[in-house]
């Protein structure tokens, strides 16, 4: 049997693996050290490189954006259907489809009109974002409250950086709904995580919420929480932290996630499903990963490159991926 690696051997194989790759993306930060926007999944270079693809009908850029435009909640005719509290879990009144739903539609509106430059689909995804920023005042639920708190906050931060600057938006309230809803209590996961023992809960629970916290910090240009979040995928106490959810490096580079085996797709089998991802992948940990270190090419953290490099050697683990409409 391969020999196990030290923790401090791994963080080294990870970081060098990482160096040789895409994942070590540099920082985009505005001259006066503001985040630059767009940023997230998408900078302002990555929405002009789709646009110029797409034009000249480039593949696989054109088959790509020929999914986008066939999907129902890319038409400008979507109208929103904002509540003023969304429920997620046993026990009570469920709505949390409609959120998802709604912001499904912000984001690939506002990502077809990048592309397109057809601002009736900016118009709708602003529509959207301003309806629910006007109502929605609380998330609740079981705990799956918190599986909201991360995977909408997260996704609804993305939708709002591609329509921020877009006449009519209203980005401050959007933001003020965005501090006062989501934060909080995707914050309180992290800190508490629901009261229970600090590994009770799977790593997606923990990394979706992380990816909420450091969205929500670029929307609102707040330093303060993307440093907590980039903090805590390096160092926190529970499993979405790096060195929990990848806790076995072999000598050889290869790599145990934290779930591998749990299913025929291993660690990539839980939450997020596809109705539950603005890119449309399934998979759960390693989605969750994935959405966690993209949104941090926008800053110099460095976690990008972390993680990417974690996710190269569980790759080259033999780890299948599942993928989705």
């Amino acid at each position: 049997m391969t020999a196990q690696t030290s923790r401090r051997n791994m963080l080294k194989i990870a970081g060098a693996t990482a160096a040789g790759t895409a994942f070590a993306a540099p920082p985009a930060t505005a001259a006066d050290g503001a985040f630059a926007h767009p940023g997230m999944l998408h900078t302002r270079a990555d929405l002009q490189r789709m646009a110029t693809r797409v034009k000249a009908g480039a593949e696989p850029y054109t088959a790509g954006f020929a999914r986008l435009t066939a999907n129902r909640h890319a038409r400008s005719t979507w109208t929103a259907n904002p509540q003023a509290t969304v429920y997620r879990g046993s026990g009570t009144p469920e709505n949390y489809v409609t959120l998802y739903n709604d912001i499904h539609a912000a984001y690939q509106n506002a990502l077809r009109r990048h592309i397109t430059g057809d601002t009736a689909h900016a118009d709708t995804a602003r529509d959207i974002l301003n309806a629910w920023s006007a109502r929605l005042t609380r998330l609740d639920g079981s705990a799956d409250r918190f599986l909201a708190s991360g995977l909408y906050g997260y996704q609804f931060a993305n939708a709002a950086e591609l329509v921020r600057g877009h006449d009519g938006f209203g980005l401050a309230r959007f933001q003020k709904m965005m501090l006062d809803v989501f934060h909080p209590v995707s914050e309180d996961f992290l800190a508490h995580h629901n009261g229970s023992y600090v590994t009770n809960y799977w790593a997606n629970w923990d990394l979706t919420n992380i990816a909420s916290v450091l969205a929500i910090g670029i929307l609102c240009d707040d330093r303060a929480k993307v440093d907590r979040a980039v903090e805590y995928f390096k160092h926190g106490a529970g499993m979405g932290s790096v060195k929990n959810a990848i806790p076995v490096v072999y000598a050889d580079g290869l790599a145990e996630w934290a779930e591998s085996g749990t299913s025929p797709s291993g660690g990539a089998s839980a939450t997020p499903s596809s109705s539950a991802s603005p890119l449309g992948g399934k998979g759960g940990d390693l989605a969750a990963t994935g959405s966690s270190d993209l949104p941090a090419w926008t800053d110099a953290t460095g976690v990008a490159a972390l993680a990417g490099g974690f996710l190269l050697l569980r790759r080259r683990a033999g780890a299948r991926r599942d993928t989705g409409e």
